[in-house]
């Protein structure tokens, strides 16, 4: 699992919690483990272990606009077969960048589960992210190498891999606040459809 990491930015010290920590906290731990939060630190200097990010003063400091298409499950996602639990996996993915650029944690409640610890943990990020007043710049996370392992009616499970990218998370004011660093890992979601599929274990592959 990576670390938390220090980014300078202007004067502010942020402490950085890498959104990968809540994407896979609880499937790694039964859900024992609290959830990591975003936090501001204020403590005397420590060495950086990434490069200060300047802001852009050209960066608009309004919201990304959403699109319908990034808010409704295509026909091809609704579908009770393999093929179309994976297209949904491909459309979590939408709505995860989508949720982290505008801040909007209601987008995930329709496709997690509440009993779904890895997924509320995800959500609960976006809840962190959205009280700092933190948006992302650009897509956080990209899925793909998708693996189905299972597949019954009313039911799927899918391993895929979950790419976490360079991320810059800015302010009200446009100013950059937290960076989010680079990873990838093998993730295996369990799914469930009533009416639509949705997400009701997310782990990583390979934790029983």
């Amino acid at each position: 699992m990576p670390h938390a990491q220090r980014v300078n930015l202007r004067t502010t010290r942020v402490l950085a919690v890498l959104a990968v920590t809540a994407f896979l906290a609880a499937g790694c731990t039964g859900g024992t483990q609290p959830m990591p939060t975003l936090t501001s630190d204020s403590s005397s200097p420590t060495p950086n272990t990434s490069s200060p990010i300047s802001p852009d003063p050209t960066a608009s400091t309004a919201p990304l606009p959403t699109s319908a298409s990034s808010l409704t499950i295509p026909p091809e996602a609704q579908e009770d077969s393999a093929e179309g639990a994976e297209q949904f996996m491909r459309h979590i993915a939408v709505r995860v960048n989508t949720a982290f650029k505008e801040a909007n944690p209601a987008l995930l409640r329709r496709v997690f589960a509440e009993e779904c610890m890895g997924c509320q943990a995800i959500t609960n990020e976006v809840v962190e992210s959205a009280d700092a007043g933190l948006r992302a710049d650009d897509d956080t996370w990209s899925f793909d190498d998708f693996a189905p392992v299972a597949w019954t009616p009313g039911s799927a499970s899918i391993v895929f891999r979950g790419v976490q990218k360079r991320v810059v998370f800015r302010d009200r004011e446009g100013v950059p606040r937290l960076e989010m660093a680079d990873y990838e890992e093998y993730i295996l979601a369990t799914l469930e459809y009533r009416r639509g599929w949705r997400v009701i274990d997310w782990r990583r592959a390979g934790n029983d």
